[in-house]
This record gives C-alpha cells, sequence and structure tokens, in this order.
C-alpha cells in the first residue's frame, strides 16, 4: 500500500513537470543536450535546505522559524533536532525531526493557515535533508517532494525563489537514482536560467 501511495506521488509529481507528451519530448531532446548529468553536491552537509527558508517564507514568523520566543511542540523538536545535526548525530536528529513532522502535520490541520503550512514544509525539507545524509533517499524524495509542491503553491514553480529548491532537488532526484525525474527538474532549472 506504500509502495502504491509512493507511485501515485511519482506519477502526480510527474504530471506537475509534463503539460503534454509533445512538450515532454522536446524537453527529453533538451535534456539530452543540456543536463546529460547533474553536478553531484560538492559537500552535502553543507547543502542543507536551512539556507532558503528566509527566500522561501512568505510570514516572517516562518522566516525566523526556530527564533520564536514561544515555540511550538513541533518548533521545539525542529530546534532540538536542529543541533543534533550540527553535531552530525543524524540518528536523533531524523528522531526528533520524524516527531516534528507528525506535529507540525496535525498543526498545519487544525491551524489550516499560511504559517502552519509553511512550518509543515519547512520541517518535511529538513527531515529530508538528514534523509539524505543518511542515504535513505525514498524517504528523503518523498518528503522532499510535498516541501517542493508547498513551496511552488505559494510562490509559483516559475518563482526565481524556487531555482535553489529545485536544484537540490534534481540533486536528490539523481542520487536516488531516479534519473529521468532529476533530469526533468534539472533541465527545468536550466532553462529558466536561459531566460
Amino acid at each position: 500500500n506504500n509502495n502504491n501511495n509512493n507511485n501515485n506521488n511519482k506519477d502526480n509529481k510527474r504530471s506537475k513537470y509534463n503539460n503534454d507528451k509533445n512538450n515532454n519530448n522536446n524537453r527529453h531532446q533538451q535534456h539530452n543536450t543540456m543536463a546529460s548529468s547533474i553536478p553531484a553536491p560538492a559537500d552535502l552537509f553543507q547543502q542543507n535546505p536551512i539556507r532558503f527558508i528566509e527566500d522561501l517564507a512568505t510570514s516572517d514568523q516562518t522566516a525566523a522559524y526556530g527564533n520564536t520566543p514561544r515555540p511550538s511542540s513541533a518548533e521545539t523538536y525542529f530546534i532540538s533536532a536542529m543541533s543534533q545535526l550540527h553535531s552530525k548525530n543524524y540518528p536523533v536528529a531524523l528522531d526528533k525531526l520524524t516527531k516534528a513532522v507528525e506535529i507540525a502535520e496535525q498543526e498545519e490541520k487544525q491551524r489550516k493557515n499560511l504559517q502552519a503550512k509553511e512550518a509543515l514544509a519547512v520541517i518535511q525539507l529538513e527531515c529530508g535533508f538528514v534523509h539524505w545524509l543518511m542515504k535513505q533517499y525514498d524517504q528523503a524524495v518523498v518528503l522532499y517532494t510535498r516541501a517542493v509542491e508547498t513551496f511552488g503553491g505559494l510562490h509559483g514553480k516559475d518563482s526565481p525563489k524556487m531555482e535553489g529548491l529545485f536544484r537540490d532537488y534534481a540533486q536528490l532526484l539523481d542520487a536516488a537514482g531516479k534519473k529521468d525525474e532529476a533530469l526533468e527538474v534539472w533541465g527545468y532549472v536550466l532553462n529558466k536560467q536561459k531566460k
């Protein structure tokens, strides 16, 4: 059942970048000439997606995530996980981020506001990043996909704010062995740079 959900997520993800079959064929030909390979991160630890938060956040509260006077439960776990991540204690960081994702999902369902939605996306990115560091690619892809969809929905996938996140996403997909999807996202990034 979980595999079916993952396959559905993959199919949904692919459809977001494929407007029609002709367009897809043209893009695939462009990928072969423009993006035959995706550069791997030089130092994955330095690729922490937290570096995008100020650009991606639309609310001041989310931009300051982890620095608020009275943090939510999810934020408390997030802050603790960041400390563990800084110490490169990935398993403990992952446990805390996984718990933070669960709490943030509940908070987002209850509050149904922009801040809760963005906070969830931030935590999903970080949790996905730790999965990536631990080479747990399937889980990383699921979490990054959700965060990319959230921020893409807020800003529009054509927003310059999304470029760095799309680059990381392509590199993660490549590391996960999802070459076609990775090249599609990477080609999209390269096309955006030409405009």
